[in-house]
């Protein structure tokens, strides 16, 4: 993303949270998605993300302080996975 915008100074995107929420709202409504929220949307880009990122890494990118619940949330590995890391 920085490549693309360079390195911004203050806010990358002039908008404010009701002017996202409308637009995402909008977009849904575009695609004939019903029941999608942005928090449902954010959710699944974190739990992909947690196979490509560590830990600390993910919850820099999000924004989480507390790493238990983060873990406990998208940390849920079985047994073949690990052992597929360890490969």
């Amino acid at each position: 993303a920085l490549e693309l915008i360079g390195q911004p100074e203050g806010k990358v995107f002039n908008t404010t949270p009701t002017r996202l929420d409308a637009n995402w709202r909008k977009l849904c409504e575009a695609a004939g998605v019903e029941n999608l929220t942005f928090h449902d949307a954010r959710h699944m880009a974190a739990t992909w993300l947690s196979k490509k990122l560590d830990p600390l890494a993910l919850a820099k990118m999000l924004g989480h302080r507390d790493l238990k619940h983060l873990l406990n949330t998208y940390y849920k590995e079985d047994a073949a996975s690990l052992v597929e890391k360890l490969d």
